[in-house]
């Protein structure tokens, strides 16, 4: 209670006196509130900062594996680029997230602090975690350093195919029809062909046919063959009179059976010479300037009342 002085007022000076001990336990009640007040706020920041970095981290991985991952064609060297990359983001930004903020001295700023820093967490969370995504976004798109250029598969098989350089052989050349040879039934001598050139020649059955009876002895004596001599060997066997067979380099258009009941012999030329188209070709490799004789078969004296001719056709094949 204030006193009352002399001249009748109030005197406050023992009342302020004896409230000082009641103001200073005041202030120290106030002191250690506001210090429970901040080790709580601290706990909880600590608390809710971990908490965000845990989610900024799992945010962070899962989203890091799912561009690695999938990145087609992609080399190890460029996909330990991009994981180092993203190691580097996850551990910078959770060093952002839990990285303690200063303080002020004073009590009153202290808790006006910490408070605005509770309530402004979610915006932090959110901030770092859209951060984090772009920029693994970013390097996972871009990565570090050149873009990763990529090829298709099949562009990259057409490409490599190594080129064939070899020399491919030209193809054969077809045979070339170089003379057509009159064989007369009716000659022992026969007729000559002589090569123009060395190389490979085809002597091949044309036509007609010839008959060494006559036309109408009553029994087949019709053929197409015609024997190939080379010039200046004996034409005839010891008697004089038959054809030495064992000199005959090749026999064109060979009948073995006419059908006629007499082996190679038919009724008519006409009957001759559809065997002689069905016989096939001869061919033999010639010198150049080499001659070469085509005679009919019969006795050396009797060709000369043999009726027809047969036609042989040489072709040369072009180196």
């Amino acid at each position: 209670m204030p006193n009352i002085t002399d001249d009748g007022e109030l005197d406050y000076s023992d009342e302020e006196h004896y409230d000082k001990p009641k103001n200073d336990l005041k202030a120290l009640e106030l002191q250690a509130k506001i210090a429970q007040s901040n080790a709580q706020t601290s706990k909880q920041k600590s608390r809710t900062q971990i908490i965000v970095a845990i989610i900024g981290l799992i945010g962070v991985i899962f989203a890091a594996i799912v561009p690695v991952v999938s990145l087609p064609s992609s080399s190890s060297d460029e996909r330990q680029s991009i994981v180092g990359a993203l190691f580097f983001l996850v551990f910078d930004e959770r060093d952002r997230v839990i990285e303690p903020t200063p303080t002020a001295d004073p009590p009153e700023v202290a808790v006006e602090a910490t408070q605005t820093a509770i309530a402004s967490t979610p915006n932090i969370v959110e901030t770092s975690v859209a951060e984090t995504l772009t920029a693994i976004a970013t390097s996972a798109t871009i990565g570090p350093g050149p873009s990763p250029s990529y090829t298709s598969t099949s562009s990259a098989t057409a490409t490599n195919v190594p080129t064939n350089t070899a020399i491919l052989p030209s193809p054969t050349p077809p045979p070339v029809l170089i003379n057509t040879i009159e064989v007369l039934g009716s000659s022992n001598t026969g007729a000559e062909f002589t090569a123009p050139q060395t190389g490979r020649y085809f002597f091949r059955f044309d036509s007609g046919g010839y008959c060494t009876h006559g036309t109408n002895p009553g029994f087949p004596t019709c053929l197409p063959t015609v024997w190939l001599f080379q010039s200046g060997v004996d034409l005839w066997e010891d008697d004089g009179r038959t054809l030495n067979q064992n000199n005959a380099s090749r026999i064109i258009a060979p009948v073995s059976d006419c059908g006629a009941g007499r082996g190679a012999y038919c009724n008519t030329i006409e009957e001759a010479e559809a065997q002689g188209r069905n016989s096939g070709e001869v061919r033999m490799n010639l010198e150049a300037g080499s001659t070469w004789i085509l005679i009919g078969v019969d006795h050396r004296e009797a060709y000369l009342d043999n009726p027809g001719t047969v036609f042989i056709d040489v072709f040369h094949q072009p180196e």
